[in-house]
């Protein structure tokens, strides 16, 4: 952990930043960071005045082992980033660091609750504590804490674990894990205890032949349609995997297979290309989808279909009990069913905070000029269906172009033809879906088909 004491300094105490002179207010900054644990997190920072000046303290041993006892009552236990910047004086600065930890809230310190409201600390009111202490004890009945009795760390994927922790790092939400090994952060990240893995610890990061056989649900479910139904399929695609290898999955699959148009800003000479269903509405959609859904639901998987109108996301399970389909617009308590999932995501920097997802969706598609998402629940599933905004005629057709097609058209510009195998190379689809997508570019008047058979090559229209 490295903290930048003088930018803390200069910024003033904070929700989130608390100056102590020295370690001599020990006690009271060890109230601070118990409020922050059950908030945002935050930094305490001894060796620091209230007006921001670093003057430091001297530090000893003494000083040192105060602090961990004193960290010893924090309840229950937890991981604090401890930091000591050396000061031209002689003296040094000891920085306190902790993360929102939103599985094991409420903490205590000696025995008391704090809560952090502004720049002050105070102790929890006893009705907030009581229902945060009564969510923590139905934590442990969860289905993603239990063990995966069978699984081992080898199940994982360990290049996807560090990755995801490097952007925790680069976040800020996270401490420096750079060199623990793959069983110590999964223990820091309590997706693994003395006893095995935890369910959540193959959702978010099993390998598919892991995943195989005693997790289904673990899937993703992909389809482009003809029209308006689903009569017939222009693109078909099934994943099974750990959670952020569907969200990239899906993503990659709607590239292919949403339009894109180009517009242009007022003052401004650059087109802006923008998907039928706005990039961060649509990854905001599969996330909330691939994070809530009731994974104790073996057989269901989160399914995507997109037709010629709109786009949907399925995802198996209802709405926790007493949240309302027409508060997911407006602020609202978030009761996540899969909270160490959802954790993790936080911490990667995938998602900015629990339970803003459903309005975050509407602010995007809005902005966009795109039609608001309609949330409702059917057949035990919750779904969002994004309409699309309606095309203009006079629009020219190269700008509702799919991705998938203007790979197609950029290759045969540079290339002068193209056929079959070399589309779905291109595009990494099967050779029904390479075909369907030349007929179609066939049929808009942009190539025309040469040859038959092995031998078809597709060129550019004159």
């Amino acid at each position: 952990m490295k903290v930048d004491i003088y930018s803390l300094a200069a910024t003033g105490e904070s929700e989130t930043v608390e100056f102590k002179k020295s370690t001599g207010q020990l006690h009271a900054a060890m109230e601070t960071l118990c409020g922050f644990l059950n908030g945002a997190g935050g930094v305490v920072l001894f060796g620091v005045l209230d007006n921001g000046k670093v003057v430091g303290q001297p530090v000893s041993d003494k000083s040192m082992q105060g602090i961990a006892g004193a960290l010893r009552k924090l309840e229950p236990a937890v991981q604090v980033g401890i930091d000591v910047v050396k000061l031209d004086n002689g003296n040094s600065v000891i920085a306190l660091e902790v993360y929102p930890d939103r599985v094991n809230i409420p903490f205590a310190f000696e025995g008391k609750p704090y809560q952090r409201t502004g720049t002050m600390t105070y102790v929890m009111p006893q009705d907030r504590y009581q229902t945060l202490l009564l969510e923590r004890m139905s934590n442990v009945s969860r289905w993603e804490n239990r063990v995966a009795e069978g699984y081992s760390i080898d199940d994982l994927d360990a290049n996807v674990i560090r990755r995801i922790v490097r952007a925790g790092i680069e976040a800020g939400r996270l401490p420096d894990y750079s060199n623990s090994g793959i069983k110590e952060i999964l223990e820091k990240l309590q997706l693994m205890d003395e006893r095995g893995l935890y369910y959540a610890a193959l959702v978010l990061f099993g390998e598919e032949r892991a995943l195989h056989n005693d997790f289904p649900q673990c899937e993703m479910r992909m389809a482009r349609f003809a029209g308006k139904t689903k009569a017939e399929f222009l693109d078909n695609r099934q994943v099974r995997g750990g959670a952020f290898e569907l969200l990239e999955e899906a993503v990659k699959f709607c590239a292919r297979n949403l339009k894109i148009r180009g517009t242009f800003e007022e003052g401004k000479l650059q087109r802006k290309d923008v998907m039928q269903v706005p990039y961060k509405a649509l990854r905001e959609a599969l996330i909330n989808a691939i994070c809530h859904r009731d994974y104790s639901v073996l057989g269901g998987a989160v399914s995507m279909a997109i037709y010629d109108d709109r786009l949907e996301v399925w995802s198996p399970g209802l709405l926790p009990f007493g949240t309302k389909l027409e508060q997911l617009k407006i602020d609202h308590t978030s009761k996540p069913r899969n909270p160490s999932i959802i954790d993790i995501f936080y911490k990667s920097n995938m998602i900015e905070k629990w339970g803003r997802g459903t309005q975050n969706m509407v602010e995007y598609c809005l902005a966009e000029n795109v039609p608001e998402p309609e949330y409702f629940q059917q057949a035990d599933s919750m779904v969002v269906r994004f309409w699309f905004a309606e095309e203009k005629d006079t629009a020219p057709v190269a700008l509702h172009l799919t991705v998938a097609q203007r790979k197609i058209m950029d290759y045969v510009k540079a290339n002068g033809k193209i056929n079959n195998s070399q589309t779905q190379q291109l595009n990494e689809i099967s050779e029904d879906s390479a075909n369907r997508a030349l007929k179609k570019l066939v049929e808009m008047g942009l190539l025309i088909k040469q040859g038959s058979a092995r031998a078809t090559v597709y060129l550019l229209a004159k």
